[in-house]
């Protein structure tokens, strides 16, 4: 989160409005070991990511799953769609389950999509060469196996994905129209060079080459409707 070092981390949340409150479920010790502290600041975290709060699973399609909503025929037609494994393949990547808790629309892999530059983004705008190449510049991935990781970012889940605009890891999309726009082939009409387009892209896509969907404009109004009904609020 852009701080130098685990140090950096203690010191503000030492310093936080909320120091006392991490004492007390940590110890009155909680600061005095800054590996420990940093070590408990993450599991803090991972709880409250965990917590219902977080995770409330009320969403039409959690309802759905329970029995208590049916969906229109455009959602249906959606949630179709979504799970073809012949032409969107969109649950190959984003995976349904049975129930609420095994619905969290990712496979938590990286994959390269073909995302084009986003040309808002300040990193291009100072500098017009600007890629960003993922996964294949992590530290965690040897020298020799970064090519092969060009490109490639986690997939996100999509529960709240009607919220959380705009899309991508980059933010190119705007809407969720535009996005799902992006695996048709329309997408070489609106946007510039993609940030990695290399054969990755077709291998990721087990498409042999990246050319499109195909879909109507009723099929993308469909996909769409589905993924609003993954918004929690609904009960």
């Amino acid at each position: 989160m852009n701080n130098a070092t685990e140090a950096d981390v203690v010191a503000k949340v030492q310093n936080s409005s909320y120091s006392a409150d991490f004492v007390a479920v940590f110890g009155a010790a909680a600061f005095n070991d800054i590996a420990m502290a940093y070590h408990n600041i993450a599991t803090a975290i991972a709880a409250f990511e965990a917590s219902s709060e977080v995770n409330p699973f009320t969403s039409k399609f959690d309802a759905f799953l329970m029995g208590q909503y049916t969906m229109t025929p455009s959602e249906q037609r959606g949630f179709g769609l979504f799970q073809d494994d012949e032409i969107t393949k969109c649950a190959n990547c984003h995976t349904v389950g049975s129930t609420s808790q095994e619905s969290l629309f990712t496979n938590f892999r990286y994959y390269n999509i073909g995302t084009p530059k986003n040309l808002q983004n300040p990193a291009y705008i100072a500098d017009n060469t600007f890629v960003d190449n993922g996964l294949g510049t992590s530290d965690e991935i040897a020298v020799a196996e970064q090519a092969a990781e060009q490109g490639k970012f986690k997939v996100p889940t999509l529960r709240n994905v009607e919220l959380t605009s705009p899309y991508m890891h980059n933010g190119v999309y705007a809407t969720l129209e535009e996005t799902v726009l992006h695996y048709d082939i329309q997408v070489a009409n609106l946007f510039i060079t993609p940030e990695v387009n290399n054969s990755n892209i077709a291998a990721e896509l087990n498409a042999g080459t990246f050319v499109g969907l195909g879909l109507s404009d009723q099929d993308s109004a469909d996909l769409v409707n589905f993924m609003k009904t993954l918004t929690d609020g609904h009960f």
